[in-house]
């Protein structure tokens, strides 16, 4: 699968739901690819996202199943769970 691009996230509907999925590998310095809508937890544990402004959250034990309604620029490498993005 190839990434959308920032700008093809930015002119796609983004009331639609997401029509592409990305596993992602946890790394504080490889940008995700284009920008996801949010984020859908596969196996349980930790999501820690850094925002294109700088800024870290770290989202504690979250469920298998859940998605995170949120969009980042890192996916760092301390989240301990198991994520795709949702483009």
């Amino acid at each position: 699968m190839v990434a959308p691009t920032h700008a093809s996230f930015l002119t796609a509907d983004n009331t639609a739901p997401g029509n592409d999925y990305l596993t992602l590998t946890p790394n504080d310095s490889v940008l995700i690819p284009g920008r996801p809508r949010s984020f859908f937890v596969n196996v349980t544990g930790d999501v820690v996202l850094k925002s294109s402004n700088g800024n870290t959250e770290t989202f504690t034990a979250l469920p298998a199943g859940y998605i995170l309604p949120v969009t980042a620029a890192y996916l760092m490498a301390a989240t301990t769970a198991t994520v795709k993005a949702i483009y």
